[in-house]
């Protein structure tokens, strides 16, 4: 038990995870534990499982690329014990979209503007009712989305810089931004 607090503490740092999604974390690890379908090792992907749960819940997702690259496990692993975590607490994790990713992005481009993040969360929700770009990578969608609020709302960020924090290539972030 000691082994995964200190694995988890290491990735928290290398994420940068708040201490309140590293608490939570924790405390699904222990849920998980006493839980009668508990996987039988308890090891790294154990801890990365409950931290990849722990960060949906708390509204901060991180995806499984991320969690391969700050551990030394892979994703195939971190995957099926996802899974497993979700059988024994009874649970259903989902995907959330393009939204999981405009915290992380606005927090790496120093916009700590809620009502830019609030109008970036709406115009998602809208997006993906209307089924709009739904064949469209999700964090190129949540990058291109949050440059046209800031550009509504008069906050210089460029094209370069989104495309370095969302990974996606400023010509995807053009192109998508003629749909808004």
């Amino acid at each position: 038990v000691n082994m995964c607090r200190r694995t988890l503490k290491d990735v928290c740092e290398r994420l940068k995870v708040d201490g309140r999604t590293s608490e939570r974390a924790l405390q699904i690890f222990y849920q998980v534990l006493k839980s009668e379908n508990s996987p039988k090792r308890k090891n790294k992907e154990l801890v990365i499982a409950c931290l990849y749960c722990a960060s949906v819940e708390v509204g901060v997702s991180r995806t499984i690329v991320e969690l391969e690259e700050a551990s030394d496990c892979s994703k195939k692993k971190i995957s099926l014990m996802i899974q497993k975590v979700m059988v024994a607490l009874d649970v259903k994790v989902e995907n959330s979209g393009p939204g999981q990713y405009v915290s992380r992005f606005m927090y790496k481009l120093s916009i700590k503007n809620m009502q830019v993040e609030k109008a970036v969360r709406e115009m998602l929700t809208k997006i993906k009712e209307r089924g709009i770009l739904s064949n469209v990578n999700n964090p190129a969608i949540a990058a291109s989305t949050i440059h046209y609020v800031c550009h509504l709302n008069k906050i210089p960020v460029s094209i370069e810089r989104l495309s370095n924090v969302s990974g996606s290539s400023g010509i995807s972030l053009r192109k998508l931004y003629k749909y808004f």
